[in-house]
This record gives C-alpha cells, sequence and structure tokens, in this order.
C-alpha cells in the first residue's frame, strides 16, 4: 500500500488487499511531506503504533473489518517536543481470511 500523507491528512495512493491476521506480508510505503524530516514517524493502524523507518513499514496483523489508520511524528531529547501529526485519519477494510487465533500450535497431520 502506498500512503500519502500530508499535516491535513492521510490518503492512500495505492490500495492493496489485507486479509485478516497476515504477519510480514504487507508493506506500506509512505510520502512525506518536508516537516517531517528528522522527526521519529509512526504510523498507527487501529491503536496498534509500529515505526515507520526508511519511509516504510510492515502492516501489523489485523482482525476482519474496517482499520483506521493515522501518522504521527515527534523529535526526542528536547525541552519543547515536536510532535506533527495527520488530524483526519483514513480508513481501509481488511478482509476475512483464513486466520484463527484459536489455532495455537502446528498440528501433525498424517496421510
Amino acid at each position: 500500500m502506498k500512503v500519502k500523507v500530508t499535516k491535513e491528512k492521510v490518503s492512500i495512493a495505492e490500495h492493496s488487499f489485507i486479509n485478516e491476521g497476515e504477519y510480514n506480508v504487507n508493506f506500506c510505503t509512505f510520502i512525506l511531506p518536508d516537516e517531517f524530516k528528522g522527526l521519529k514517524v509512526n504510523a498507527v493502524f487501529n491503536n496498534i503504533t509500529v515505526p515507520v523507518v526508511n519511509n516504510s513499514c510492515t502492516i501489523p496483523p489485523l482482525k476482519s473489518g474496517n482499520v483506521f489508520f493515522g501518522v504521527f511524528a515527534y523529535k526526542e531529547g528536547e525541552e519543547k517536543a515536536s510532535l506533527i501529526y495527520s488530524p483526519k485519519p483514513v480508513a481501509f477494510y481488511v478482509n476475512s481470511g483464513s486466520f484463527n487465533e484459536e489455532i495455537s500450535e502446528k498440528s501433525n497431520i498424517q496421510l
């Protein structure tokens, strides 16, 4: 998924299909404004915070349904903290997949 971020909003420039429970499968790349340079950037997927490194991140495992997605940036170690966030998050839909959270271990199937 490709995401454009401004100080006003987050918008999806290129959408990809995401299925419930996928882990380390879906990636997000960001087009960030100049105001974010030198700041630590984080993406938030339904209250799950993920660091953005080199303008990209891995989308965390999500449950099916609507996901609200936002971005914020900050600078550490100063008396006055610098914080920028996009006040208008964007929503996208996560499809039901084959993920089942009740399965905790691999099962040995013998044929």
